[in-house]
């Protein structure tokens, strides 16, 4: 299995429940932004802000630098994890 071929795979497995789960993280850091405590306020809006680019290193930055330093895939390694993968899609 090639880079690209892994990279696709990765991201149609858990691509959707990283996107869902930071944006309950989102979400609930952002209701803090409500209160009438500045400080508390500026928590939300900060750790929030960190969360959406945690996301955005995720699905954007990490797959374009594994694509840039290309090491050589163990064929041992890519095998077994693409029988996990296929006993997990079906």
């Amino acid at each position: 299995m090639d880079h690209f071929s892994a990279l696709r795979m990765t991201h149609a497995m858990v691509g959707r429940a990283v996107i869902f789960a930071t944006a309950a993280l989102i979400l609930g850091f952002t209701v803090l932004t409500l209160s009438h405590f500045i400080p508390l306020i500026y928590f939300g809006v900060l750790v929030s802000a960190a969360m959406a680019g945690g996301l955005l290193g995720s699905l954007v930055l990490l797959p374009l630098l594994l694509k840039w330093f290309e090491m050589p895939l163990r064929e041992a390694a890519a095998g077994s994890s693409s029988a996990a993968a296929q006993d997990v899609l079906s």
